[in-house]
């Protein structure tokens, strides 16, 4: 299966607005690099995981590189609307 990369952000009350999605995980980390410098307040070190997501902690807010799967539909298998 094909897979991409999707950067999002937010704060520890809200839910996460995406900032954008990559065909590779370093386009994806050029992005990540350019959001960290508009994180506001006090940063963290990057987390990576087994998976290759990377996540950077602030103060109030939060940024994410992480994988997902792209499932593409058929004939036979139609999408579904959401």
């Amino acid at each position: 299966m094909d897979q991409v990369w999707i950067l999002t952000t937010g704060d520890y009350c809200d839910p996460s607005t995406i900032l954008g999605t990559y065909a590779t995980r370093e386009l994806g980390l050029t992005a990540l690099g350019t959001a960290f410098l508009t994180l506001g307040g006090e940063k963290q070190e990057p987390i990576q995981c087994a998976d290759g997501s990377v996540h950077i902690n602030g103060t109030l807010d939060f940024l994410e590189l992480e994988p997902h799967t792209v499932q593409r539909a058929t004939a036979a298998q139609p999408a579904i609307a959401a």
